[in-house]
């Protein structure tokens, strides 16, 4: 067994165990290896983003290519596999794009997308990140956070436009999260992409956490408040159903749809 490596794998577990950043005295502690060890290692990683510190407090967090490992391990465990059925049915319904997506750190990324059989349809890229403070999707990841998570992310990040629509202030971010919380779904116009227009609902697991996002998106041409109000119940019982399956158990959860056949899976 090399030591070395065994080392390096015990401070990214530590870092990952931890909610909140940890400084090389923290890690040194929790994981019984001398400081300088520590410190080394932290800077090796952060050399290639396994890891990032934090320009304010020094401390450390897992970095983009340790959540990249992660998103991939993701992509072959339960929310995509238990929620494509369902998302082949959805997009067979709604005509439209179908897409599910993850937090990534700060932000979301998606893992997987079944594309309109329309030939003007929305497609966005499958492992490409996108800000949490833009878009139905994210908005959805972001709103059943706490208060202070979403405070830390909206600090951290630049509020950047990435249409002419996208959000740039707090407060509008806020204003949006709030509506997110009050509906349990979100609606985007033309935010994240040009053209682009989306609805989205939460993904929850066994414990509540809300873990995914799943969302209907088209061209903002045809895709405008009265198709979006027309696919959301479907949209709804797909997430309610999808969440069914992780665990999650809600009073009042849509079941006007039917599940899927499994074989759907493979259409």
């Amino acid at each position: 067994m090399n030591e070395s490596v065994v080392k390096a794998v015990e401070v990214l577990l530590a870092l990952a165990d931890h909610e909140r950043d940890l400084g090389a005295r923290d890690l040194s502690e929790r994981t019984g290896l001398p400081r300088s060890t520590v410190q080394r290692l932290l800077q090796t990683f952060e050399s290639c983003a396994m890891v990032e510190q934090d320009p304010v407090t020094l401390r450390y967090r897992l970095g983009t290519q340790v959540l990249h490992l992660g998103m991939v391990a993701l992509c072959r465990v339960d929310v995509r596999a238990r929620a494509l059925p369902y998302m082949n049915r959805l997009r067979d319904t709604s005509g439209e794009t179908v897409g599910l997506s993850i937090r990534v750190g700060d932000e979301r990324m998606y893992i997987e997308q079944l594309a309109s059989r329309q030939e003007l349809r929305s497609m966005a890229e499958v492992g490409q990140l996108y800000p949490l403070y833009s878009g139905a999707p994210g908005r959805v990841l972001l709103a059943f956070l706490d208060d202070a998570e979403i405070d830390r992310i909206l600090q951290a990040a630049e509020l950047v436009p990435l249409t002419g629509k996208t959000p740039l202030t707090r407060e509008r971010v806020m204003e949006l999260v709030a509506q997110t919380r009050e509906t349990g779904h979100a609606v985007a116009f033309e935010e994240t992409i040009p053209g682009i227009s989306t609805v989205a609902a939460p993904i929850r697991d066994h414990r509540g956490t809300v873990t995914a996002a799943l969302n209907v998106s088209g061209p903002a041409s045809r895709f405008d408040r009265a198709a979006m109000d027309g696919a959301l119940p479907e949209l709804l019982s797909a997430a309610s159903f999808i969440s069914k399956e992780l665990g999650y158990v809600a009073p009042g959860s849509p079941s006007d749809v039917s599940p899927p056949d499994s074989s759907e899976a493979g259409r």
